[in-house]
Order: structure tokens, then sequence, then C-alpha cells
């Protein structure tokens, strides 16, 4: 497998890449949008003024559902029975021997067992593909695997700070899990694409935040080992470019067979994979910290990771880390900082979409403003480089082929579009306004297939968000160019697609996110301004 391979295989089709609905979603100190575009999507300018909506926090989801209760309380029951041994927040308790009677019923195959912790992890098998090309399990797939998941229990085990973390789990199929009915397997292709989609599928399966995996290839001797991760969007908050899969570091090579008993007898492979597992640790220790809310404890993770390859031969992953350490910047809204920490991802990564699209968001918040304030030359200059910057962002998208990325680069352009018709109405320069929101409004109309063929439902929330934010401005503009007609056909534009994001709330009623700050906090309160607007005399 070549490094152009890996970062850039061609997607296998969007629509396996499915949205995933969660029953639970921590809300953050700042609720700050990391690609920081949604925010000012709740910004329309009315009579010259920025009219806010957006800051409502993201409670808790309510109590789960009875039937949930009885099902957990029935679970715990047997998990006492049974005297599992669960470590602090670790499932390792071995599987309890069935109960068979005389005369047994034959029943269906029963619902595979979904993880419940506040972080929840998985370490599938790593495939190996061969000299033809085919790709299997292997036996040494499976030592490997095996070791990964326990170094990366023992760092748990043994570092105090996790004690705070909440219950975090880890599964893998190289030790019995009381809780864990049915295999995780391999995620066998040559393809980083089909890899990224079988992880997406598996996370679904059983409600992973992340899935850690790999392939071995045995085509190039050394044999090379790529160690790679899907982040599913529990994480995410809006447009965040953090979820979907990630290449931690390059290949490491490895010599096969790998010895059962001792798979790390290498001094290279031992030195590289144990690298690799503790940036695995400090890098899900601070994505546990950010669901919590606890930023400043992230941060400290990414920096942890930082310093883990400040010290270590094999260096690979920096990009990652820098990405990671860029992302929690921007969170806590320390925009210098996490204009650093991106650039040096680039520096390190020069085709990094992720960091471009992170970098974007930088210069989008500084271009923001605030109620009564006017453009300003570092403003507009801000702009500039969001808007530019988004566009190489999506370049690199689609040369990588991922396509979530591809629509939150695509998605953040189209609202620094909206970002820059707002500025230009605000200076009064009418028909640059109007030009900068018809290309807004052309390329969300151009996303929303792409969206709804992949059921994307919080994107196409917040892209119908912005479309209408964006005809509900248009309207006022062309208002004032007196294009009466006009006014009127964005106005029922904008009423048609604040709808069209309330329907994708019945698509996805779980989504918090969705639920509550996308269309109970913005798109029906802008759907009842365009509708009154629509109904006043003349109009």
């Amino acid at each position: 497998m070549s490094s152009g391979e890996s970062e850039k295989s061609n997607a296998s089709g969007a629509s396996k890449f499915k949205r995933l609905t969660r029953l639970w979603r921590q809300p953050a100190s700042q609720d700050v949008i990391s690609a920081n575009v949604g925010e000012n999507v709740r910004n329309v300018v009315v009579g010259k003024n920025i009219i806010q909506i957006g800051s409502l926090k993201i409670p808790w989801l309510l109590a789960v559902a009875l039937a949930t209760g009885i099902v957990a309380a029935v679970v715990a029951l047997i998990w006492i029975g049974v005297n599992a041994q669960r470590v602090t927040q670790f499932v390792m308790a071995p599987t309890p021997t069935p109960t068979v009677t005389a005369t047994p019923i034959p029943t269906a195959t029963p619902e595979p067992d979904r993880m419940d912790g506040s972080f929840n992890i998985a370490v599938a098998d790593f495939g190996e593909i061969t000299a033809t090309g085919v790709v299997s399990n292997s036996q040494d797939g499976h030592v490997l695997s095996a070791w990964v998941y326990n170094a990366l229990v023992q760092s748990y085990q043994s570092n105090p700070a996790t004690q705070q973390l909440g219950q975090v789990e880890i599964w893998s199929d190289s030790t019995t899990i009381a809780d864990k009915n049915q295999p995780l397997g391999s995620l066998a292709s040559a393809s980083a694409a089909e890899r990224r989609d079988l992880a997406a599928a598996l996370a679904e399966r059983i409600n992973a935040t992340m899935i850690i995996y790999g392939a071995i290839d045995s085509r190039v001797s050394p044999a090379d080992l790529w160690l790679e991760f899907y982040v599913a969007p529990d994480l995410q908050r809006t447009l965040d470019p953090a979820v979907g899969r990630h290449n931690l570091g390059g290949p490491i090579g490895v010599a096969l067979p790998v010895e059962a008993t001792d798979p790390l007898a290498s001094v290279a492979l031992s030195s590289s994979l144990s690298t690799r597992t503790s940036l695995l640790f400090w890098l899900t220790t601070g994505m546990t910290y950010d669901l919590l809310g606890r930023n400043e404890d992230a941060l400290h993770s990414f920096q942890q990771a930082n310093q883990t390859l400040d010290s270590a031969t094999d260096q690979s992953g920096r990009d990652l880390v820098q990405f990671f350490m860029g992302r929690q910047y921007l969170i806590m809204q320390q925009l210098d900082e996490a204009a650093a920490a991106y650039q040096q991802a680039l520096v390190d990564n020069t085709d990094y979409a992720r960091a471009k699209i992170g970098l974007g968001g930088v210069y989008f918040a500084r271009a923001q403003l605030q109620p009564g304030d006017k453009p300003t030359a570092a403003s507009e200059q801000n702009l500039k480089l969001a808007l530019q910057t988004y566009g190489e962002a999506q370049a690199l998208a689609q040369a990588d082929g991922d396509p979530l990325i591809i629509a939150i680069a695509r998605l953040a352009l189209a609202s620094t579009y909206r970002l820059q018709g707002q500025s230009d109405y605000l200076e009064n320069d009418l028909s640059a306004a109007q030009q900068a929101l018809t290309q807004a409004i052309a390329e969300i109309e151009s996303l929303l297939p792409q969206l709804e063929q992949a059921e994307e439902y919080q994107l196409l929330g917040q892209a119908y968000e912005s479309l209408g934010a964006a005809h509900l401005q248009l309207s006022d503009v062309v208002r004032q160019l007196g294009h009466a007609d006009d006014r009127r056909t964005h106005l029922r534009a904008a009423v048609d697609a604040f709808d069209n994001c309330i329907e994708q709330g019945e698509r996805a009623p779980l989504d918090q996110v969705l639920v509550e700050k996308i269309i109970k906090n913005s798109c029906q309160i802008y759907r009842n301004i365009a509708q009154k607007a629509l109904e006043e005399p003349g109009e």
C-alpha cells in the first residue's frame, strides 16, 4: 500500500457514509464550532442590524426510555451474578457459561451488544494484503491488534488521570468480554475508503466512538503496517472535521511472521508501535475530555501526545496531533495558537484537508462581526483568507476522496460566501452583496444531493439553515435594489429552506445538536421571520 493510496483513496460511495445518531451528547463549556462557520449562519442582517440567534447550550438528553432502564437493570443483575471482573473503566470480564436446557428452543440470532461507556473504543483485527492483492485475516494481524489493545488498556489502568474520565470501554477480539456477544472481525480491504466505510458500519453496529484498525501490506518486504482509526460523529460540533478516517502516522516496517509470544522482538517495531499506542491513549483521553466539556484537560492531553513525539525516535503522526491541538485551541477561541498548530500540521503534511478546514475556521472566526459592528480592513482581509483557505481545503478533500470532509469543506465555503454578502450589505455595496449571496446559494444547492444521498441529516439541517439565511438576506438586498418580485421569490425560498431544515429533525430525532440548536434555536425562528415578511401588506 502506498501512502498515496492510503491518503487519496477514491470514495466507494457517499451512500455508505451514514450519519450516526446517538442517544447521548455532552455539552462543551464553550459551544464553539470547529469549522467556525455555523454560528454566523444564525446571524442575519435585517435593517442594518445583526440579529444573533443560536447561543443555546446543548442540553443533556432527557432520561433514557423506561424500557432501556429495565434492560439495563437486567444486565446489571446478570453482571453481579457472574461476578464479572470489570476493572475500573474497562470491560475485561470472562463470558459467563450459559445454562443449557434439556430441550433447547431455537431462537433468532441475538442483536449485537452495544457499547455504553462515556467513550467507546473498539480495536479490530488487522487484515493482511497478500502478494496477489487479496485481503484476509491473518495470525500476524491478530497478534499485532491484540498487542495494541493490551497496551492501550494498560495505559488507561496505569494513568491516575483516567479515573476522572468516567467509563471508557475498550473492546477487542483478543480477549473474552462479557458484554460483547459478536466478534468485531477485521476490516478486510485493500482500499482505505472501503476500510473507512467498514469502520463506520462497525461503529454504528456496536455504538463505538472510535474504531482502531489497520492493514499489513505483505506485498513489500519488510511488510508495512498501516494504523488507522475512525471517529464517529459523537464528537461532532457543527462542521467538525475531526470525524471520519485518520491515518495514525506513516507505515511501520514489520518482519513477518510476527513472533506470537513476543510480537515486538524487533527493536524498530517495538519503538514505533509503542509510540503510536501512546498517541492513541492521549488522543482518546483528549477527545473524552472534550466530550465532557473539560477543554483545558483536553488540550493538555493533546499536548502530551505532542510531547510523546518529541522524545520518540519515530515522530510520524505529528500532523495529526497538531490538528487536534489546533482544533482544541479553536474551540477555546485561542485563535493565534490554533492558527499556529494548523499551520504546523500543514508543514508536516501539505495535503492535509482537515488542517486546511481548521485554518479556514480561524480566519472565519476573526472575520465574524458582532451586533452593531461595521466591517473593518482586518475583517475583510480575514474573509478573503477564509474564502481562499476553504477553497484550498475543498480541493484537497476532493483529492483525498472522503465524502464527509468534502461536504464539510464545501458547506464551510458556502457559509463564508454568505458572510461576505453580509459584510458587503453592511457596507452598502448591494451589487457585491447580491453576487456573494448568490454564490452561497449556488454552492449549497449543488451540495444538497450529496448530503441527501449520504443521509447526513445534521449537515442537511445546517445546509438548509444556511440556504434559508442566504435567501432571507438576499430578499432585503433585492428590495433595496427595487426588485419587489425577486424579494417575494427569495422570501418563499427562505421559508421552504427553513421548512426543509425542520424536516431533518423528524428524520434524526435523537440528534440534539440538530433538534435543539439548529432547528429550535434557528430554523424555526427565522422561518417565522420570513413568513411574516411575506404576509406584510404589499408583499
